[in-house]
């Protein structure tokens, strides 16, 4: 089976703080990054320099989704 994540999602969920604190430091509403997180809303351009900085990436790392390939054991 397959899964899409955005790719701000993956960040947020390898960060080593909560979702609400990125926010907190970026200046986005913790409702708002929730809607980016998951392909919602496209990032606003100061949103994304904000989220670059914390994340110290470049914008192609945060923009876009990933697929993953899994497979769920079921006994």
């Amino acid at each position: 089976m397959e899964r899409t994540l955005t790719n701000l999602k993956i960040k947020l969920l390898e960060a080593d703080v909560p979702q609400y604190m990125v926010g907190a430091k970026c200046g986005i509403h913790p409702s708002q990054l929730s809607r980016y997180a998951l392909g919602q809303d496209e990032i606003k351009p100061k949103h994304l320099r904000a989220l670059c900085k914390f994340f110290k990436c470049p914008q192609r790392e945060i923009l876009g989704t990933s697929t993953f390939e899994y497979t769920a054991d079921v006994d």
